[in-house]
């Protein structure tokens, strides 16, 4: 005799848009509830006359971002902060940074009190393009992401001023997602040079096309696995390099070894996959791995993730 139950999960999210930090702000805080603040270090010294008369109110944390930073030490930081300002499972934690605070304190509110709501408020291209969406959280541990949980935040609220001061190489590694969003999408629109002048329309288009994989596959069962591309080599290339290279930049160096690998075993059109490489390098990326790299970079992929028993999972492209 078996009994057999099934329970469905009801997601709900917002993606708020603002033309200003002021208004950004005045719905942040227009709540009456238990709030605390993590916010980037950097972020805030770069920012501190305008975020600091908001923030103050609150009790704050800034801990520096950075896939260095990205780790338990982090985490029980955090979760000593959450204690010590007596957070509750009904309170909400605001992260204020890049993809890798997103990371850390979406995480930490995982597994808080089994989990408690938490806000993204994402303050580089990669990250409103890609890490605060679709409720992802890790930490790395013997390798990139490899400690995780599926927490989706309850709002995440999109000010594109904050890319004003963001360094060119940060830029970069947004456009890298970008390139991967482009490639599945079909859309040559996406693979261009960033519009600084009206990042906006950018931004919504790049969200849209990875929310086209994720609203019909929020745990990552099925179609969603496609948004892996780049991933695989690109995850183990940072571990390699110890997170010296940009998490974009390492997912098109991914994309360009997806590229050659399908165009070896015919599974990736040989005039397609050579006119996507050259799109590529004409963004400016381009990339050689080191003596001995190509042997860690191995070892290292044998602990992703994505490995299903003695296989491990590439996400190629097929024209």
């Amino acid at each position: 005799m078996e009994s057999n139950y099934t329970i469905e999960k009801k997601l709900s999210f917002q993606i708020l848009y603002y033309n200003s930090l002021e208004s950004l702000f005045h719905n942040l805080f227009s709540y009456d509830e238990h709030r605390v603040i993590i916010v980037d270090s950097t972020l805030y010294e770069v920012w501190k006359d305008r975020l600091g008369p908001y923030l103050q109110k609150f009790p704050f944390l800034a801990i520096q971002g950075g896939d260095r930073h990205k780790n338990w030490n982090q985490v029980i930081l955090l979760l000593d902060f959450f204690e010590n300002n007596k957070v509750r499972r009904q309170s909400v934690v605001i992260a204020i940074g890049g993809g890798t605070i997103l990371d850390l304190v979406g995480f930490a509110a995982s597994i808080y009190k089994r989990g408690i709501s938490w806000i993204a408020v994402p303050t580089t291209l990669l990250a409103m393009i890609d890490s605060a969406i679709g409720g992802k959280t890790a930490i790395n541990w013997e390798g990139k992401n490899l400690l995780g949980t599926f927490h989706f935040p309850r709002k995440i609220m999109i000010y594109p001023g904050f890319l004003d001061t963001l360094p060119s190489t940060e830029i970069f590694s947004g456009i890298g997602e970008s390139i991967k969003h482009g490639f599945l999408s079909g859309s040559k629109e996406i693979i261009t040079i960033f519009p600084k002048n009206n990042p906006l329309p950018w931004i919504q288009k790049n969200i849209e096309t990875k929310l086209s994989f994720i609203l019909s596959d929020p745990f990552e069962e099925n179609k969603r696995a496609f948004l892996n591309l780049g991933h695989t080599f690109g995850h183990g290339l940072e571990f390699v390099r110890h997170y010296t290279i940009s998490h974009g930049e390492a997912v098109v160096w991914g994309i360009l070894l997806a590229l050659e690998f399908g165009i070896e075993r015919s599974i990736t059109d040989l005039e397609f996959g050579e006119e996507a490489k050259k799109r590529i390098q004409g963004l400016g990326y381009s990339f050689v791995l080191q003596p001995g790299e190509g042997t860690k970079l191995v070892k290292t992929m044998e602990k992703d993730k994505k490995r299903e028993r003695d296989y491990l999972n590439l996400i190629l492209l097929h024209e």
